[in-house]
């Protein structure tokens, strides 16, 4: 996903002329794959004898208990199953060979997600009717509400069927038209509201503080743990935080944690007279984090990718789950000596502490292999 986003951003930022998209999203999509059509693909993969077929077929013709009944599903996919991801992408893989095959078209797929953009109406055009034609031959549809057929360009001109716009929203991201991005209201929002949480959880703590100072302190380290030692959030942030490039939206971000941080202080809601009283200098010198700053760290590779964090909170949960434990008569702990590694590891990094959940396994986009050429 983080190659497709950064192919439309290049395409965008690439060319002068207005682009033709249009923003398609398949409705219902899971429960309406049919289950005869997905494993006729499945059998020129693999040999219907063979026992992995067999183990795919109980897979697609899943069962479920309603009301202390088990029933055999006829259409759709157990979401949320490991095997989910594979069959929802192979069950479009016919969609996007069609569209793959359309001359001077550029095609990005996640999951049920689709985007094309073409610099000739013609060539969007033809790009519509061959998705019409695939979706009628899956037997899936369209979702009407979230259809959207644009004209960006950064002059704002529009053609009869296709709304002038500036910008792009795809996957929580707005891409503009000369090349940057930014986010959207709601991804805006969702940053916001990982911090409102963790404040709010603190609530009980921060009323029995007296002093304003002490509540800021005591505010902004919240603050900072939220963003920096929850896993969970980590992985929304750092990843929002990688793709953009407008860093003024992200200024007005920090100040708004400013602002919250000194009406947790004060009591009295945001207010621009409390920096009077406590300047944002001294709240940066508490420790105050910033968003800007961030994303320059982890554009320079400063700070881990989300990834690789999840994956030290796995190993470290895993290493608490399976411990082992030495034997009463066992005096040779020498044997249980943790590699050098992991000894490199604990001591270079800080505990995990937040939610325990694990970061969503997103669905693999498709798009065009080749490199992307300047529109004309």
């Amino acid at each position: 996903m983080e190659r497709c986003q950064a192919r439309i951003a290049k395409l965008l930022a690439a060319t002068d002329v207005p682009i033709y998209v249009v923003k398609r999203d398949i409705a219902n999509y899971f429960p309406s794959v049919d289950h005869g059509l997905l494993l006729g693909q499945l059998a020129e993969l693999i040999e219907p004898g063979d026992y992995l077929f067999r183990l795919l077929e109980e897979r697609v013709h899943f069962s479920c208990e309603t009301g202390g009944m088990r029933l055999y599903a006829e259409r759709g996919i157990a979401f949320g199953t490991p095997v989910a991801c594979f069959f929802a992408n192979l069950y479009l893989t016919p969609l996007d060979r069609r569209l793959d095959a359309v001359p001077e078209l550029r095609y990005f797929r996640y999951a049920d997600d689709l985007l094309l953009l073409a610099s000739s109406r013609e060539t969007i055009e033809a790009a519509m009717a061959h998705f019409n034609e695939a979706l009628n031959e899956r037997r899936l549809a369209s979702k009407e509400s979230h259809e959207q057929n644009l004209l960006v360009s950064r002059r704002g001109a529009s053609v009869a069927n296709f709304a002038a716009s500036s910008h792009i929203r795809h996957l929580g991201l707005e891409f503009c038209a000369n090349g940057g991005v930014r986010l959207s209201r709601d991804k805006c929002r969702k940053i916001c509201n990982v911090f409102r949480g963790a404040f709010r959880r603190k609530k009980a703590k921060l009323g029995r503080i007296h002093d304003p100072r002490k509540r800021a302190e005591f505010a902004i380290a919240v603050a900072r743990k939220a963003l920096e030692q929850s896993v969970r959030n980590v992985a929304i942030v750092d990843y929002y935080l990688k793709h953009v490039s407008d860093e003024g939206q992200l200024g007005l971000l920090d100040r708004w944690l400013a602002e919250e941080v000194l009406s947790i202080a004060f009591q009295s809601g945001h207010r621009k007279s409390h920096f009077q009283r406590m300047p944002f200098r001294s709240l940066r010198a508490m420790g105050l984090p910033s968003l800007v700053h961030r994303r320059r760290q982890i554009r320079h590779g400063q700070i881990a990718a989300p990834f690789f964090v999840w994956k030290n909170y796995q190993n470290r949960k895993s290493s608490r789950e399976t411990a082992a434990r030495l034997h009463p008569q066992t005096t040779d702990t020498t044997a249980f000596s943790p590699s050098p590694e992991a000894v490199a590891n604990q001591a270079s990094q800080e505990e995990l502490v937040g939610e325990r959940s694990h970061l969503s396994r997103g669905l693999i986009e498709v798009c065009k292999s080749e490199d992307l050429h300047t529109l004309h």
